[in-house]
């Protein structure tokens, strides 16, 4: 598969996904929860229904790390945590630096400053990974060391802030963001390494998803100066109009494409050097 690395036959790194709780066939023997976000919500009767979810497949595994700073994830009860807020977790990030959007930050462990880290992967929500990657390791017996070196060497993934390109001296950057917060988290860091203007190309990712989250769809885009929505990737779903990215344009107030040429002309009329586009988008964007 495309998406899957095999470098040994001791561990085994997965996602696990929430969507018709998928994730409670896994049985780990360290999970990481990183937040609770109101996603796949047509599986769940309601939030609480989804935070129990997530709560068990915590329970599920012999060790669980949750992130101390998400407040949805707080309501699980008692697991070891890490964060950068949160005074009480357990693995901590402080003293954080940002040259570039690429952070730098001390661990502390239970307390005690173990070493520092400076990641290659930009973004601060990397941080965040940082730290939870810490934690697993170190449950696993592994010396700050060797997972600093880890940290520190590693480049980050597919389609999170992957730079796809350039044209007439702008950059091309695809995210897979397809959820708010996501694209919030994208945009910040986007923002704090664009040195012109930054153009951002949305595709919504199924209907359900943008009805359900149309408010929160357009708090974080309507910011956007230079934006335009892709028509959207229905995945298994058939279309909705209330949910479609026509209505979320229009919502917005963007630009709408229903195809590449279009989208096409756009940027190439309008891009300039120092720019950056920004592809948002879990489906064919």
């Amino acid at each position: 598969f495309g998406n899957f690395h095999s470098t040994g036959g001791e561990y085994l790194v997965t996602e696990a996904c929430e969507y018709k709780k998928n994730l409670l066939k896994i049985k780990a023997d360290t999970a990481i929860l990183l937040n609770i976000d109101r996603d796949h919500m047509e599986c769940y009767e309601n939030e609480s229904e989804l935070i129990a979810c997530f709560g068990e497949y915590c329970k599920n595994a012999k060790t669980a790390f949750v992130c101390a700073d998400d407040e949805k994830c707080k309501k699980l009860g008692d697991f070891p945590s890490f964060g950068i807020r949160n005074t009480l977790a357990d693995y901590r990030a402080t003293e954080l630096r940002a040259i570039g959007e690429r952070y730098s930050f001390t661990v502390e462990e239970y307390g005690k400053a173990l070493c520092r880290v400076r990641l290659k992967a930009i973004g601060r929500c990397n941080v965040y990974n940082a730290l939870a990657a810490f934690a697993a390791t170190r449950s696993f017996g592994f010396d700050e060391r060797e997972i600093r070196k880890g940290l520190e060497t590693f480049e980050a993934v597919k389609r999170r802030f992957e730079r796809i390109g350039s044209y007439h001296g702008a950059s091309f950057v695809c995210d897979y963001a397809h959820h708010p917060r996501e694209i919030s988290a994208t945009i910040a860091t986007a923002a704090g390494v664009c040195k012109g203007r930054l153009y951002v190309v949305f595709q919504p990712h199924t209907y359900s998803r943008t009805k359900l989250l149309m408010r929160e769809f357009v708090e974080v885009l309507r910011p956007i100066a230079d934006l335009m929505i892709y028509k959207t990737f229905p995945a298994r779903e058939k279309y909705d109009e209330e949910g479609s990215a026509e209505m979320l344009a229009r919502n917005v107030g963007s630009l709408y494409s229903e195809n590449v040429y279009v989208l096409r002309t756009w940027l190439k009329k309008t891009v300039r050097e120092g720019d950056m586009v920004l592809f948002l988008g879990a489906g064919d964007i």
